[in-house]
């Protein structure tokens, strides 16, 4: 569980406004319980054959355009490498196909 409470009492510690702070930690735990919630069935077949985090990954591709791997598992709040899956039965499906990224060009 994440703790949203403040130290107070130490030296030099910035103390935020209580309704500030309550926001903060309201907000923390929402966005905590959504994704929860969203991901809870996300393995199950939604409709064409898709499972919820395939539709919520579409979705996130229609709104924004192309993204990098990491920029779509930032937006989706899943790590790369179930994201990397969950794309990888999406390209099985042909619902999207990966692309080369200009940037990484040169590296090792």
């Amino acid at each position: 569980m994440i703790n949203y409470v403040e130290s107070h009492g130490k030296r030099g510690a910035v103390k935020r406004p209580p309704l500030e702070r309550d926001a903060a930690a309201l907000y923390g735990v929402m966005t905590e319980l959504l994704r929860v919630y969203q991901f809870r069935d996300r393995d199950r077949v939604g409709y064409h054959g898709l499972t919820i985090t395939q539709c919520y990954v579409l979705d996130v591709l229609i709104r924004r355009g192309s993204l990098t791997l990491n920029e779509l598992a930032a937006a989706m709040c899943l790590d790369k490498s179930t994201l990397s899956r969950v794309v990888d039965g999406l390209e099985r499906k042909h619902a999207v196909k990966r692309t080369s990224n200009p940037a990484d060009d040169g590296r090792p």
